[in-house]
């Protein structure tokens, strides 16, 4: 398995409260000095097929073991991250497992030192995968349980794929706000919270699914680059 996960936090992900899905933590996560943690939001499941998939996909490692899938496999479920992946490599073009060692080599470097999860703890039973209805109780859970995994992970850099997101990030992280402002691209804002003395800077995209990422481009490639430098 080329992205291993970091088992160094299970434990500590075991004890949280009705968890259902544990986050990818790359090999590399703690050596980093930028910790990122990277969020999506949710995983919409058809109704007729949420029993068969619920029980697929019941461990709680499911997703945080797939990322070479995600990474490096060209399905439609698969789109988002890859865009994400180009858009946050300054990539101008489309990659795959057969591009050359130089693209290969620093994408497997960025995947192996990030986090990575689902805001949505659990998966949503939707027959729509856009304007995913979140039921309340799971969102609150969520938010608890988020609230954790920051504590234990520690970003310093959280990046957040839509407004949704954003939002219950800012509102997740207990500390004070220091500012909150979009950027010169629709769809992308910064915020930075203080929180026990320590800095955590989020970034909202536009969610990566959506043209208006732009992953090819190079107005996301410095936003997202000055974001993970610390450019204000």
């Amino acid at each position: 398995m080329k992205f291993q996960n970091n088992k160094t936090f299970h434990k500590q992900f075991e004890s949280i409260n009705k968890i259902s899905y544990y986050p990818y933590v790359g090999l590399n996560y703690e050596k980093n000095k930028q910790k990122i943690l990277v969020f999506a939001h949710n995983i919409p499941i058809r109704s007729d097929k949420f029993e068969l998939e619920s029980k697929r996909m019941s461990s709680p490692t499911h997703f945080a073991d797939s990322l070479e899938e995600y990474t490096y496999k060209k399905r439609e479920y698969t789109k988002a991250f890859r865009n994400f992946i180009k858009g946050a490599n300054k990539l101008s073009s489309n990659y795959s497992k057969n591009s050359d060692q130089g693209v290969k080599g620093k994408i497997d470097s960025f995947v192996s030192k990030i986090s990575f999860a689902n805001y949505i703890n659990g998966l949503v039973k939707s027959d729509t995968q856009i304007d995913v209805k979140i039921d309340s109780e799971q969102l609150e859970l969520s938010h608890k349980i988020n609230t954790e995994l920051i504590n234990i992970l520690k970003p310093t850099h959280i990046i957040c794929w839509g407004k949704d997101v954003f939002d219950y990030v800012v509102k997740t992280v207990d500390g004070e706000l220091n500012y909150s402002k979009s950027l010169n691209k629709k769809g992308f804002a910064q915020a930075q919270i203080t929180k026990n003395k320590t800095t955590i800077n989020i970034l909202k995209t536009f969610h990566p699914s959506m043209p208006g990422f732009g992953h090819l481009k190079p107005e996301t490639h410095n936003i997202i680059g000055d974001f993970l430098e610390n450019k204000k």
